[in-house]
């Protein structure tokens, strides 16, 4: 009865082994997505920021304005 322990075991591991490859694989197209990201991220933070300036000029000079009536 042992050989059959012996091929459960092996096919035990090449189930480990395979699902190993596999969540390597993920973790690198994760990663890559990552990198993607945070370069979309940093885009977009810098837009952003200018968009920030570009409001807040003209929304001094709305303050400073006196308002009609």
């Amino acid at each position: 009865g042992d050989e059959a322990g012996v091929e459960e075991a092996n096919a035990a591991e090449a189930v480990v082994q395979e699902a190993a490859e596999v969540v390597a694989e993920a973790a690198e197209v994760v990663a890559e997505v990552a990198q993607e990201v945070e370069a979309v991220a940093q885009d977009v933070a810098g837009v952003a920021e200018e968009s920030a300036e570009a409001v807040e000029e003209p929304a001094k000079v709305v303050a400073q304005e006196p308002e009609g009536n």
